[in-house]
């Protein structure tokens, strides 16, 4: 295992490639879907919450680092219009199911459910993107979402203890930037028309 503090270090690495993200949103070159990134925002903090309710140390801040480049998302894609994605009915069930997760940790106010409904809560409002990936690749940037999941990656190898609440959000955090990662590096040709 890696020192505690290479979870800071791949935590700024990772936001990095959320911080890439962005500015690809805001020069248009990728097509965020806004209810995924407006929840990718709010569920890290989330989990945060949930980890400092349970005393985990360092590694608690690459779930906080997690939250704050899709904040920028959100506001470049509101001001450029080449990044404008259409937003689906579907997306908002996704969203809907997503909030009731969070409703679920308000009532149990147990750390560990509170972290389960969270990691929940937080696929199922990414389905969306992952979805819009595998289907037009182009509207994604694979190097972004390969840097945060190296920054994950290093989060992940210095948990310091392997407990569920240590190191189960940054290990979801780590399996779902490497997918959206291979999903996004295939030709747009193996990908469907936008609706």
């Amino acid at each position: 295992m890696l020192p505690e503090y290479f979870a800071v270090i791949g935590s700024v690495l990772a936001s990095m490639g959320g911080i890439y993200y962005a500015y690809l949103t805001f020069k248009g070159r990728v097509k965020p879907n806004k209810v995924t990134w407006f929840f990718w925002g709010a569920f890290p903090m989330i989990a945060f919450a949930a980890q400092l309710s349970q005393g985990v140390g360092l590694i608690a801040w690459a779930t906080f680092v997690a939250g704050a480049p899709p904040v920028l998302v959100l506001i470049g894609s509101f001001f450029s219009k080449e990044a404008y994605w259409q937003t689906r009915k579907i997306d908002y069930g996704f969203a809907a199911a997503g909030f009731l997760s969070i409703i679920a940790w308000q009532v149990t106010h147990i750390p560990d459910i509170a972290l389960t409904c969270a990691l929940l809560a937080d696929f199922l409002v990414a389905l969306p993107t992952l979805i819009k990936a595998y289907r037009f690749p182009e509207t994604e940037n694979g190097i972004a979402y390969g840097v945060s999941a190296f920054g994950f990656l290093l989060a992940v190898l210095a948990v310091p203890e392997w407990t569920y609440r240590n190191a189960a959000f940054v290990i979801y955090l780590f399996l779902l930037n490497l997918c959206l990662a291979v999903i996004a590096v295939r030709r747009p040709a193996a990908a469907g028309k936008p609706e």
